[in-house]
């Protein structure tokens, strides 16, 4: 009976942990944007500011992760411009 009851109490801590890591995080999404003009940025940068964790946009600009509460993210692009020599 003591085998059992411990089994018991392991599996509710193993139950009420994973809710509450569950709880935490959540999935953020959106398109980016040319803030002049309204076109989305295929292959823009969005990254947890303060870590290498990140995604680039799809070719609709459109991006998605999984984040932490309160977490800020950077945007970036980078725009390449062809000059005749």
């Amino acid at each position: 009976k003591q085998l059992s009851t411990k089994l018991l109490l392991l599996f509710a801590i193993f139950l009420f942990g994973s809710f509450t890591v569950i709880a935490q995080s959540g999935t953020v999404s959106g398109t980016i944007t040319d803030a002049t003009d309204g076109t989305t940025l295929p292959g823009a940068t969005v990254v947890i500011k303060g870590t290498a964790k990140g995604t680039a946009t799809n070719m609709e600009g459109g991006f998605s992760m999984i984040v932490e509460p309160n977490t800020t993210l950077s945007f970036s692009y980078v725009v390449i411009q062809q000059k005749k020599w």
